[in-house]
């Protein structure tokens, strides 16, 4: 797991504008305990498909994150 989140933090910025990495990067992190970290890259990814026009995958971050917080939050 460990190689796996460094090969994510090497490569993470040089893409930031690919919207999959929020995805899965969230899945990561709420599989190692950290849902708080997994709402805020689902919420940063949310702003990026926002920024591209990708409405297919802010619905996608949105279902995720939605799963983790009231619809208030």
């Amino acid at each position: 797991m460990m190689l796996l989140w460094n090969t994510t933090k090497n490569w993470w910025p040089t893409s930031p504008d690919y919207v999959g990495t929020y995805y899965h990067l969230g899945k990561l992190r709420l599989s190692l305990g950290q849902p708080e970290a997994a709402v805020a890259t689902y919420q940063s990814g949310m702003a990026v498909a926002n920024k591209l026009g990708d409405r297919h995958a802010y619905s996608e971050l949105a279902g995720a994150k939605l799963e983790l917080v009231d619809e208030d939050d």
